[in-house]
């Protein structure tokens, strides 16, 4: 027969694991949201649409120039259709986008786009770039398109001054090397390297001007980093940290036995005071309140199957925890006494004593040594 009248039951003061993964999540939604809600700031998408003003251009103006290009707008997309045509001493045809206001770079150096195309192509992308004084210059980048739908990425640093500018407008140097901030048209060309005399169509749409290293960005990536870092950190220190262990009398291991194990009274009182001994202030009248029992017959089931006054038994539950935390962990004797119900030092002392003939300090200091 196992003579030990306390079993152990382990209460979790931390938060269940459930909550935990509810905060951890709650908190990754809140470092996304912040995230997009600044992206929405720094993000500026061209809005196509039927207000948008689209011109048409193709070598028609010179002397033999026969390519042509249309386009319409349907579901925020840009449909234009073209074909190269012979005559021209170059032959191109392409569309520009007029930009009203003007959309500032402000340090933005990545255009997105969706682009679909029937056939591979060679496209130029073209900016033009204009200052608060009118002073403008037109910029330029080759990209090539994949048959099919194409998610393209430029980076605005890849392009160039191109030469027909130079030669039409002569810009000055200082334009040249520092480009104007304000985004004032969007073009997109097809030149002589594109097939003669066959026609094809491009979709574009979700042009978008945006930062390589922007701040939402940032914003998501180190937060969650810092989730990461500090989930591992804090669950690996509650792992670390020693339950608190709940004792109290076994209903199938009594001192005095037999226990009457089909008497519900019994289970529902033990039950009540393993689960609250930490209160410091828990009483019969309290048990009673609760379980819906005299306080009489509490006090009588006690003594019968354990042996014990109702605050013996309740003390005798409060050293027993009181002993395993000052043998498994560094709390100080205050914290001890409060976690396990005695209400002040000085109780905790003067019980602890008569009951185990020292005090819990030389009591910790003797298990130590013992060590």
């Amino acid at each position: 027969m196992n003579l030990n009248p306390f079993k152990t039951k382990k209460a979790d003061l931390r938060f269940s694991l459930f909550t935990r993964v509810i905060l951890y999540t709650l908190v990754a939604l809140l470092i996304a949201g912040l995230s997009f809600f600044f992206m929405r700031f720094e993000e500026k998408k061209l809005n196509i649409s039927d207000t948008l003003k689209v011109i048409t251009y193709t070598d028609t103006e010179e002397i033999g120039g026969s390519s042509r290009c249309e386009y319409e707008i349907k579901n925020e997309m840009l449909t234009y259709q073209y074909q190269l045509g012979k005559g021209a001493s170059y032959s191109y045809a392409g569309i520009n986008l007029l930009i009203d206001p003007f959309i500032p770079l402000d340090g933005r150096d990545l255009i997105h786009f969706k682009l679909q195309t029937e056939k591979k192509a060679k496209i130029h992308l073209s900016l033009l770039l204009a200052n608060n004084h009118n002073d403008s210059i037109w910029i330029e980048v080759p990209f090539f398109a994949e048959k099919g739908e194409n998610q393209c990425t430029v980076n605005i640093s890849d392009c160039i001054v191109p030469n027909w500018w130079i030669i039409q407008v002569n810009p000055p140097d200082e334009l040249s090397q520092n480009w104007p901030n304000n985004i004032k048209k969007v073009g997109f060309t097809h030149n002589i390297l594109s097939p003669i005399g066959i026609k094809d169509f491009v979709n574009i749409g979700d042009i978008t001007f945006a930062y390589s290293n922007n701040l939402a960005k940032r914003i998501l990536y180190i937060g969650l980093l810092f989730e990461i870092l500090f989930i591992v950190l804090y669950e690996f220190l509650i792992s670390q940290k020693k339950q608190v262990v709940i004792n109290y009398k076994s209903l199938d291991h009594a001192v005095i036995e037999p226990i009457d194990l089909s008497n519900i009274n019994l289970k529902e009182v033990v039950d009540f005071i393993s689960n609250n001994y930490q209160d410091s202030e828990l009483s019969l009248k309290t048990i009673r309140n609760k379980v819906k029992i005299t306080e009489n017959v509490i006090s009588k089931l006690i003594r019968e199957n354990f042996n014990l006054g109702f605050n013996d038994y309740i003390n005798q539950i409060r050293l027993e925890e009181a002993k395993r935390l000052l043998n498994t962990t560094k709390l100080n004797i205050n914290e001890i006494a409060d976690l396990t119900g005695f209400g002040s030092v000085s109780s905790f002392n003067r019980i602890f004593k008569n009951k185990m003939g020292e005090s819990p300090s030389y009591y910790r200091k003797g298990q130590n040594a013992n060590e």
